[in-house]
Formats: C-alpha cells, sequence, structure tokens
C-alpha cells in the first residue's frame, strides 16, 4: 500500500490522524495507544508499547515517529482484516 491513498492518510498535518495524534499525546506510550486506537480500533499491548515507544528515537523526531507508526499500522494485515 505504497499509493496516493496511503501517503495522503499518514502525512504529518494538523488535521489528519498522524498530526492529530501527536497533538494530543503527551508520551511516546501514550501515542503508541492512540495510534492502535485509531488504526485498529483497540488499545495496544504492553508488548507493542515497549517496542513503538523506544524513547531514543522519538526523542529525535518524534512527528515522524507518529507518521511512521500510522503507516505500519495502516499497513498492517490486521488493519486490512478489520476494515
Amino acid at each position: 500500500m505504497n499509493g496516493n491513498l496511503s501517503r495522503e492518510l499518514t502525512e504529518p498535518g494538523g488535521l489528519l490522524a498522524p498530526g492529530r495524534i501527536a497533538s494530543v499525546s503527551p508520551t511516546p506510550e501514550a501515542a503508541v495507544n492512540t495510534a492502535f486506537m485509531a488504526c485498529l480500533s483497540r488499545n495496544a499491548t504492553t508488548k507493542e508499547i515497549a517496542y513503538f515507544a523506544e524513547h531514543e528515537r522519538w526523542e529525535k523526531d518524534r512527528g515522524q515517529e507518529i507518521q511512521d507508526l500510522y503507516w505500519t499500522l495502516f499497513n498492517s494485515p490486521e488493519f486490512s482484516w478489520n476494515h
């Protein structure tokens, strides 16, 4: 799913999901959980939060990390089967 639709839906911006997640999530853990809820309609597991919320990556570029996470979830088999 590397077409225009997935690119446009995962671009950072105030009105799209990655931008909204960045603006309302005070911590990486909260951002991961919010992204899971937005894409997969479920909370992230403890293991998923630990994997995706690695602080060193988030400190470098929070917006890019949220965008990458959202793209990953949007292109996951779980998203395809749920939607």
